[in-house]
């Protein structure tokens, strides 16, 4: 979601947890099939198609994972990545 315009941003929850505030939008992302798009979803690590995921998901409830790694990590990992990202226009 490092795209222009788009930004993470989290709040607090009960247990004093950061937590995504645009986990939907996230979500829409990780299961969408891009059947219009110019490549394949089995080629784009950002989805659940990938060839990839599907081998390391498999029999696994992929929405479930990718909401239980959101809410533990993403705040450690990418605060400080989108804390100085800047996109650059031409």
């Amino acid at each position: 979601m490092a795209e222009k315009g788009k930004k993470h941003e989290w709040t607090e929850n009960e247990a004093g947890q950061k937590v995504i505030n645009n986990f939907d939008a996230l979500l829409k992302d990780w299961n969408e099939t891009h059947q219009y798009g110019s490549f394949s979803a089995t080629e784009n690590e950002a989805v659940r198609l990938h060839r990839d995921w599907q081998f390391i998901l498999q029999e696994q409830d992929a929405t479930a994972l990718l909401e239980h790694c959101c809410k533990t990590f993403s705040y450690e990992l990418y605060a400080p990545i989108f804390e100085y990202q800047r996109v650059e226009t031409t």
